[in-house]
């Protein structure tokens, strides 16, 4: 089972989707809020499960800090079959180290912090 590669997709790909979607151009005013296809993007990830071979998965989408989708798929246990629900541990192994790259390189690109600093100056 392979579900940190597409996981990761997901999260970096759908905010810049959206994003660029609402982006204004200096040309025209700002766009309206962009209307998101709920279904289109259900489509997509139930297609990528598929074709990467993931028995079970959940769909969180946040826009505007207001949670949109919020959808499970398929099982997390195949012996005795149980269902992905709101209660499903995920087990995603190294992904969370490059979403902590990320982030503090986003930090530091912000002047927020510098790779420089003692971790004392954050962590007491």
């Amino acid at each position: 089972m392979r579900p940190a590669p597409l996981l990761l997709a997901a999260v970096l790909t759908l905010p810049s989707m959206l994003h660029a979607a609402t982006a204004p151009t200096t040309r025209t005013p700002a766009p309206a809020a962009p209307t998101i296809d709920i279904d289109a993007i259900r489509t997509f990830y139930r297609a990528g499960l598929e074709r990467n071979g993931i028995i079970g998965s959940t769909l969180l989408l946040v826009d505007n800090n207001q949670v949109v989708l919020n959808q499970p798929y398929g099982k997390q246990s195949l012996t005795p079959p149980q269902p992905v629900d709101e209660h499903t541990t995920y087990h995603w192994a190294s992904v969370t180290k490059t979403l902590t790259g990320i982030a503090i390189m986003q930090l530091r690109d912000r002047g927020l912090l510098a790779l420089d600093d003692p971790l004392t100056k954050y962590i007491p």
